[in-house]
Parts: structure tokens; sequence; C-alpha cells
């Protein structure tokens, strides 16, 4: 059990983007999926991050909120390059009629 763990620890990135590029296949090869495959996703999302922060040791919290680069970077990230990531992302959907 542990091995696996660590497999999926250290190939996580790849997994994520495994699974976003099977999501962009089947949902280009087969649309008509949509309506029932939108269940999956809250739970898959919810599944993702319980998987990623119950690996996270919260004893190293309170030094990580001190470190003063981590916290540039956690910002950085969070209000510069997600957001342009999300602009790129969303940019070719721009003309498509919105729900």
């Amino acid at each position: 059990m542990e091995r696996c763990r660590e497999w999926g620890e250290r190939h996580q990135v790849a997994l994520y983007l495994l699974a976003i590029a099977a999501g962009l296949g089947l949902g280009a090869l087969a649309p008509t999926a949509a309506p029932l495959l939108e269940l999956a996703v809250e739970p898959a999302i919810a599944a993702l991050l319980l998987v990623t922060f119950h690996g996270i040791p919260l004893r190293g919290l309170g030094a990580a909120l001190r470190d003063g680069r981590f916290l540039l970077t956690l910002l950085g990230v969070n209000f510069l390059v997600v957001p342009l990531i999300v602009l790129l992302v969303t940019r070719p959907l721009i003309d498509s009629p919105s729900y």
C-alpha cells in the first residue's frame, strides 16, 4: 500500500494531466455523454482534493506560513499565474453561448 501511495505521489502531475486528456478526449468523442458525466465532476474534484491534501503534514504548516518566499510564491501563483491560465484557456470560448 505504501509503495502505491509513493508511486502516486511521484507521478501525481502526470496522472492529473492524463485524466484531463482523457476527459477532453471523451468529451470530443462522446459529447452526448456530457449530462451524465457532469454528475461526476464534483465528486471527482473532491476525491482529487482529498488525495492531494491527505499527504500534507500539518505539523509543518506553521513554518510554511512564516516562510516569506513560500508565501510570495503562493500569492503569485494564485493571483497572477492561475488567472492568466484561465484567461488563455477560456479565450477560445468567448463566442460560445452561455448556459
